[in-house]
């Protein structure tokens, strides 16, 4: 069997999807080459290879895209975490904000293992937990 000639762009694609990209594959083929070009067949190897440094460079592999939706409220909720207390000197106590969550989360489960759609549910429950610690 031949490999697939584009595995390299997949692997890359992939990676982006689970840290929250949205964008299309034509999206970064024309940012990539200024609007001229919008498929993997219309780049020449040479383009190819220089487009997947490109979107490493990019996209890093070690950052989670900063603005997905996911992040936006999950930084929400440790904003408030921090707002009643939940403070390890200058930063957030992601350990107790961890078991919090674990605790009375109500999927019982980590803070990034909630999914976009489980999200809002977990973000309500902290704002009434974040109110009740004000009256």
């Amino acid at each position: 069997m031949k490999p697939n000639k584009y595995a390299k762009y997949f692997a890359i694609e992939k990676r982006l999807r689970a840290q929250g990209y949205d964008g299309t594959r034509a999206g970064l083929i024309l940012e990539f080459t200024n609007d001229r070009k919008s498929g993997l067949t219309q780049l020449s190897d040479n383009e190819y290879q220089v487009f997947l440094m490109w979107l490493n460079d990019t996209y890093p592999a070690n950052l989670s895209m900063p603005d997905s939706k996911e992040n936006i409220m999950r930084r929400k909720m440790i904003a408030l975490f921090r707002k009643i207390g939940y403070n390890d000197g200058n930063f957030a106590d992601m350990e107790r904000i961890t078991a919090w969550v674990l605790k009375y989360g109500y999927l019982h489960k980590r803070l990034n293992d909630y999914s976009l759609n489980e999200l809002p549910a977990l973000v309500t429950q902290v704002e009434q937990y974040y109110k009740s610690t004000l009256e």
